[in-house]
């Protein structure tokens, strides 16, 4: 950005005219003064100090977010193209399905991959020099475990939320301007009152209700193949059955709908087909829908009741983060990452846990990978599922799930350490229903 570009940016901004009008109203109306005596001032105050911060904010937001065509790690890059590849020959698979399914006026559930397709490609894929103890055997550098526990370690001493505290994050929120600073109120627990307006701001959506309205229904207008229509509506379906979020499936499809229609997608989330061919028919977001694709939406249906907010918090949110989920690269928020550094985490804090379902099969990332893929929607209550979206926004970053993720096998050490396969595995997750984020946060350190 050039300096032009910043100062209208700046000029767009409260917290630029406040710092404005702190600095007219310290010199008196006929006193002349210098650009050198503005400086001092800034200098000797906070003025400086915040201008910066504002600065910095709009530069950060300028650099644009882009899919991660290229990774620093050639073997990334081949196993990115063979993903590509398996993507694409499911897809055949399930396009000759859908045709069968017609002819036979059956409805049955129909996918291109879901989370076993996922996790069987990571534990069959070796990188160079493999740790051959892991289920995933994809070398890559990541976060050291230690830090990243303790970059969370103060959600368990969380104090509790009197109406004085929600006030003051209110104004905290009505006056901040810079994403860095909202980051740091999502950190800490929001009221749920509050959640709405933050979100709006930190994505820079708010007071854009009519443009968004309009944005909104251009996209239903449109073409898309029919086929991937179908696979949304089998996907909706699904989470229809779903008692925490059966009322909003009209919302859910109608926002599904929408992203496979969304042009200006394709060149800001993390997911990359590889090689990708010219005459490929694609959605025109550019990435392949996957099985519980609605489950991502479905939170959304929480924080507000406009179809087009909820769907244009979901896009960046999908895109900034759990796209994450679904990208093959050495990213430390790519599912790669995150399955290593809960195979990391779990070996360091329950080492015979973690042999215990070696032997018997079912590793300790093959019992979660679902519940982390998708962030435990459907197994936590929806206002428990906005407090892990807090953590990730307020992080940027999605090492609050390795944190749940050992919070869980914590709780069900006992249980678990008695099983003896996958059914009795099953039956002790069930209980997951009940859980709350605070209880498996304070597991994991336990």
């Amino acid at each position: 950005m050039d300096p032009k570009e910043i100062h209208y940016k700046l000029k767009q901004c409260k917290s630029y005219w406040e710092l404005k009008k702190k600095v007219l109203n310290t010199f008196k109306k006929d006193e002349n003064y210098t650009l050198q005596d503005i400086q001092r001032l800034a200098q000797s105050s906070e003025i400086e100090q915040q201008l910066k911060k504002l600065i910095s904010n709009y530069i950060k937001k300028s650099k644009k977010r882009e899919p991660i065509k290229q990774d620093e790690l050639e073997f990334i890059n081949v196993a990115k193209a063979k993903w590509t590849d398996l993507l694409f020959k499911n897809l055949e698979v399930v396009y000759q399905m859908s045709k069968q399914q017609e002819e036979d006026e059956t409805n049955k559930g129909i996918f291109i991959y879901d989370e076993r397709n996922l996790l069987q490609f990571l534990s069959s894929y070796k990188s160079p020099n493999p740790n051959h103890n892991r289920l995933v055997q994809i070398n890559i550098p990541f976060n050291n475990i230690h830090q990243l526990f303790d970059k969370y370690r103060y959600l368990t001493q969380q104090e509790e939320m009197t109406d004085e505290k929600i006030y003051k994050i209110r104004k905290q929120i009505e006056n901040e301007q810079i994403e860095s600073e909202l980051e740091k109120i999502c950190c800490h627990f929001l009221p749920i009152g509050e959640r709405t307006n933050l979100y709006l701001k930190y994505f820079e959506l708010e007071n854009q209700d009519a443009a968004l309205q309009q944005q909104f229904n251009k996209l239903q207008k449109e073409t898309l193949n029919q086929f991937f229509d179908e696979l949304i509506e089998s996907d909706t379906n699904e989470i229809a059955e779903d008692s925490f979020y059966f009322v909003f499936s009209d919302q859910i499809m109608l926002c599904l709908k929408s992203l496979m229609r969304d042009k200006s997608i394709k060149e800001h989330i993390a997911i990359y087909l590889h090689n990708l061919k010219s005459n490929q028919e694609m959605p025109l977001c550019g990435f392949l829908p996957f099985k519980n694709l609605a489950k991502y939406v479905a939170p959304f249906c929480y924080i507000s009741t406009k179809t087009h907010i909820i769907y244009y918090l979901f896009r960046e949110f999908f895109c900034r983060y759990l796209s994450f989920l679904h990208s093959i690269s050495s990213h430390q928020n790519s599912i790669v990452s995150i399955a290593l550094k809960i195979e990391e985490a779990v070996t360091h804090q329950s080492p015979k846990l973690y042999m215990h379902l070696k032997q018997i099969g079912c590793d300790s990332l093959k019992i979660i990978f679902h519940e982390i893929l998708y962030c435990f929607i459907g197994t936590l209550e929806p206002q428990e599922i906005l407090l892990i979206y807090d953590q990730i926004i307020g992080h940027n970053s999605l090492d609050i799930l390795v944190i749940l993720a050992c919070g869980v096998l914590s709780k069900y050490k006992s249980s678990l350490l008695l099983s003896k396969n996958q059914q009795e595995i099953d039956e002790i997750f069930q209980a997951l229903r009940d859980d709350k984020f605070t209880e498996l946060v304070n597991q994991a350190y336990l």
